[in-house]
């Protein structure tokens, strides 16, 4: 990945963006300026929150997701103290999809998939690769968080 130096719109979202270089090959704050019509249609189809695609902090994201520097810290001190929980990232990101989904916040995978049987999802795979999921957006994943 090419290095490149925070752009200002990235500074105005994170304080500590002009710090250090961004390395991103996809930037989700370019990548999600044209997606509400999209949005809006699942979201219709679907029962989900039109407003949520704008919650997104897309510009922190960026940021977040593409730091040059580590930001990798010891849990040593935490564990010393007691805390010797663990949860599974992939298992938490399905707990998380479904808890937005329960909420009406994003649309439920039960309302996605029932449209399998009249064609419905040839005709929402192209919206929601056009979200840039692919079919990942409505598969099922175990949680396996402890």
């Amino acid at each position: 990945m090419g290095s490149r130096r925070a752009h200002s719109s990235e500074q105005a979202d994170s304080e500590v963006a002009y710090r250090g270089q961004i390395a991103n090959e996809f930037r989700m704050s370019e990548w999600a300026a044209d997606k509400k019509p999209v949005w809006d249609r699942i979201c219709e189809k679907y029962r989900g929150s039109k407003d949520a695609l704008g919650s997104g902090t897309w510009g922190y994201f960026d940021w977040a997701v593409g730091k040059t520097w580590p930001t990798t810290m010891s849990i040593t001190k935490a564990r010393k103290f007691g805390w010797n929980g663990y949860n599974d990232t992939k298992g938490n990101y399905y707990e998380t999809f479904r808890t937005f989904a329960n909420a009406g916040v994003l649309p439920s995978q039960r309302a996605v998939l029932a449209g399998i049987g009249d064609g419905g999802f040839e005709r929402v795979k192209p919206e929601i690769n056009g979200l840039g999921h692919g079919d990942s957006a409505i598969t099922n994943g175990a949680n396996k968080s402890q």
